[in-house]
């Protein structure tokens, strides 16, 4: 007796399905973002990382400021040097003076250009550590809330799944060595370097949030293997969060929203693991 075999996904539809299943959650963090409670607390963790930077930058603004306009010269400077071309060697006591004040008019344009790159210099350094307090605070206070919150919408999950410290020590060190490693290969690479780094900091964001997602839904292995089936996802959800991060309004309430939208999109590949295994 002959059994019709229903075909496989083709690959153009597995990644449309990608997209959509990405896209899909989202659309349920943002519910979930708009939660009173969770909503303060997005809030509050902004203000928090926002007024402590604030207040390091007053108390200690001579020193910052300083080291702001070396940082500030030298991107000048190398700016610069790279647009600048190179003086031609020729002899004579005219045309050395002139290749001394080549060499030095790049020197030159970094110091009279240094004010506007130390205020770009100081905001982004500014912008860039209370991004970094905040997802720290995310992962080390705020998962366990979201997570809670966002189960209530799958009565169906099993609590108590067993996870070991050393399996989550190592998948610490894995996500960070291929965070410095990764991201000196994709820096070397030309033009699309910018690119790629941009990429792989997206998805190692939501990659590092997988374990606190799953926390007491999914033993080790089950995790490994949410993570091995869902890297496209984790890569264009990390990239929509960075996208989001952009928008002003949105941007106060990225903590739960980023926080939200992994436990979505980890708790569901967890399912359909699941079903598939009883299937």
């Amino acid at each position: 007796m002959l059994h019709h075999v229903r075909p496989s996904p083709g690959w153009l539809a597995r990644k449309l399905d990608d997209v959509r299943e990405t896209f899909v959650c989202l659309g349920l963090a943002l519910r979930d973002a708009a939660h009173p409670k969770l909503a303060f607390l997005s809030l509050g963790t902004g203000l928090l990382a926002s007024l402590f930077w604030l207040a390091v930058l007053v108390i200690w603004w001579q020193p910052i400021w300083l080291g702001a306009q070396v940082v500030a010269t030298a991107i000048a400077a190398g700016i610069v040097f790279t647009l600048m071309p190179a003086a031609p060697a020729v002899g004579g006591s005219v045309a050395a003076m002139g290749n001394i004040a080549s060499a030095y008019a790049p020197w030159l344009l970094a110091i009279q250009f240094g004010p506007i790159f130390t205020v770009f210099v100081l905001v982004g350094g500014y912008l860039l550590l209370v991004m970094l307090s905040v997802r720290i605070l995310l992962e080390l206070m705020l998962m366990t809330r979201i997570q809670t919150r966002v189960l209530r919408r799958y009565p169906g999950v099993e609590r108590g799944a067993d996870a070991s410290f050393r399996a989550g020590l190592r998948d610490w060190l894995g996500t960070t060595s291929t965070f410095v490693f990764g991201g000196l290969l994709c820096l070397i690479v030309p033009v699309l370097g910018g690119a790629l780094f941009f990429v792989l900091a997206s998805y190692l964001n939501v990659r590092s949030l997988i374990n606190d997602a799953l926390e007491d839904v999914a033993s080790d292995a089950e995790r490994r293997q949410v993570i091995k089936a869902n890297r496209l996802r984790m890569a264009l959800l990390g990239v929509l969060m960075s996208a989001l991060m952009l928008v002003p309004v949105v941007g106060f309430f990225m903590p739960v929203l980023l926080g939200a939208a992994v436990v979505h999109l980890s708790v569901r590949a967890h399912l359909r693991l699941k079903a598939g295994e009883a299937g």
